[in-house]
């Protein structure tokens, strides 16, 4: 995962782990995720499923009406892209809750050093 991504997660999963909620804020974060997965997926091909194919956007371009892909194949993309996304979350979440003792530590510390 890159590291964007990973940002994002933990900033989440923080939230979820340390205050039992999960932020409404991090729409922008979100959206980051999202389109890093599906750049992975439709530009990289970084999906077995989909294998070593890449369907970038033309430049100036976001969705377009045409597309070079099967509405089968677009499928796939949004059921990979929803299990790399649903996956990663739920590694960062088990590491966080595995470590949560670290990290609170850390924050305190932090608290402490830091003006």
């Amino acid at each position: 995962a890159s590291v964007e991504r990973k940002q994002w997660y933990q900033r989440r999963v923080h939230g979820q782990i340390f205050f039992n909620k999960v932020s409404t804020g991090a729409a922008d974060d979100l959206n980051k995720v999202t389109k890093l997965a599906y750049g992975q997926i439709a530009i990289y091909g970084m999906d077995e499923g989909i294998g070593n194919l890449s369907f970038p956007p033309e430049d100036g371009e976001g969705l377009k009406a045409y597309k070079p892909y099967s509405e089968t194949t677009a499928v796939l993309m949004d059921q990979a892209a929803m299990k790399m996304v649903k996956d990663a979350y739920n590694r960062t979440l088990d590491l966080l809750w595995d470590k949560k003792s670290y990290v609170a530590s850390l924050a305190k510390l932090l608290l402490e050093k830091e003006p």
